[in-house]
């Protein structure tokens, strides 16, 4: 480029309501501010200070109530049918008893707890862009079906005078592999019944995907997905915790930590999910509407196949509703320990351990058969990946140095026993692995620290 050259440019105008060919239109949102209030409580209790002196229990204890809520700001959520979606809110209420020694050497620390969110942003649910991209390419197949539409997918591609000009495109086979004209003419005034069918119950619902012109025009329809788009979900996590620390002597400190938690979920996708899909379900099972074929008259693909690819996955998740994740591991189990030598010729020396452990995890389930023959995942059967165990190991040198300096050396192993086998993640129907992840694998860490 010749630097000396001058720069060739313009101011851009923003103007959103500019009439001129070349401006930036700006969609300008409304502004939303959210706001509330939440409330906290809470009380300690020191049983051997309330009961006054002399303090004749041979345990300090102690026991603790906690009731809070919260929300989170979430303005800018819309929902699939661009409609703004309120705050997340949510509580938690838990309650714990500490048991002590006197001398404070040992310790135990109990507590039962209950979390609830509702209207969280979930993200369990898989290929939502399908809930737009379904009425974009059955309204548009259906058009070149009806239309006769050999080129495109405007009526500028009817070729009128040459009838069977690429006909394997528009002329559509019916379920048993014919074509079949007036089966055609069937599934596409289905397909038109439940078009009309979503626009009537909701009318936001073209405007929030871009389908501008759906049911009145004839064009190559492609789905956006709505500004903000989120979907929602009630959750529930409910456990308890153990915790208990020792320090016998000077030299040795040991900590351990145990858990059980349980989360649950309900109501995935919200009411506005729940009631599309009942609706496009429906017309699926109960006319030919799922039967427009795409990318061709004779293709294999069609709506009701397109569909599936958001709805096998959706069935398991409300399967799944009011049950404990499968994907959350119940009971973890985790313990670190540490000895510090003061003398003899070890003094300065320190050694340590840590060792975690989690639960084994469901990682997909069989498939069985509902009343009507149907295939349905079967919650009896699931398939239970490995459980998870780490050791580490720590050793550490310290000294003080003659020029009043202080040197501390350590070595951290993590994982030492690390394998090397791939770890299965998900499985298909019939157990076999459909997605794996690979291991960690075991990391030394030297570190050299110089105090003055």
């Amino acid at each position: 480029r010749n630097r000396s050259a001058p720069l060739d440019y313009k101011l851009a105008d923003i103007d959103p309501d500019s009439d001129r060919d070349d401006a930036y239109n700006i969609d300008l949102q409304e502004t939303v501010i959210e706001g509330g209030q939440t409330h906290t409580y809470s009380i300690a209790v020191h049983a051997d200070e309330l009961l006054g002196s002399p303090d004749w229990l041979p345990f300090n204890v102690s026991l603790y109530y906690n009731e809070s809520e919260n929300f989170q700001g979430g303005a800018g959520r819309n929902d699939m049918f661009g409609q703004p979606i309120s705050a997340p809110t949510g509580n938690t209420r838990d309650k714990s008893i500490l048991v002590s020694t006197k001398n404070g050497k040992y310790s135990l620390k109990v507590t039962d707890y209950k979390t609830s969110v509702q209207d969280a942003t979930s993200a369990y649910l898989q290929n939502t862009w399908i809930m737009g991209n379904i009425l974009a390419l059955g309204e548009t197949w259906s058009n070149v079906h009806s239309y006769n539409i050999a080129e495109g997918e405007t009526l500028d591609g009817v070729r009128e005078d040459n009838p069977t000009y690429r006909q394997w495109r528009f002329n559509m086979k019916n379920p048993d592999g014919v074509f079949d004209q007036a089966y055609e003419d069937l599934a596409v005034a289905d397909w038109r019944a439940y078009r009309d069918a979503v626009i009537t119950t909701f009318p936001t619902f073209a405007e929030a995907w871009s389908l501008d012109g759906l049911g009145t025009e004839v064009k190559r329809f492609v789905q956006r997905n709505p500004t903000g788009l989120a979907y929602t979900e009630d959750a529930t996590s409910i456990g308890k915790e153990f915790e208990f620390t020792a320090s016998p002597n000077q030299n040795l400190r040991l900590t351990m930590n145990a858990s059980q938690t349980e989360a649950f979920r309900n109501n995935v996708g919200g009411r506005q999910v729940i009631e599309f899909v009942e609706l496009t379900d429906w017309y699926f099972a109960n006319t030919e509407a799922g039967n427009i074929r795409l990318y061709g008259g004779g293709g294999a693909n069609t709506t009701a196949k397109q569909w599936n690819k958001f709805r096998a996955k959706y069935s398991l998740t409300k399967l799944l509703e009011g049950t404990a994740s499968p994907e959350l591991r119940e009971w973890r189990f985790n313990a670190v320990g540490n000895y510090r030598f003061n003398e003899g010729f070890l003094k300065g020396f320190s050694v340590g351990g840590g060792f975690r452990w989690a639960d084994d995890v469901v990682l997909g389930y069989d498939l069985t058969e509902d009343e009507n023959g149907d295939p349905v995942y079967d919650l009896n059967s699931p398939h239970i990946g490995p459980t998870d165990t780490k050791v580490d190991l720590t050793f550490s040198y310290r000294k003080k140095l003659e020029n009043g300096m202080n040197w501390r050396v350590q070595l951290n192993v993590r994982d030492i026993f690390a394998e090397k086998e791939l770890i299965p993640i998900s499985t298909q129907p019939d157990g076999s692995w459909a997605a794996v992840r690979i291991p960690g694998s075991t990391t030394w860490q030297l570190t050299n620290v110089f105090e003055f």
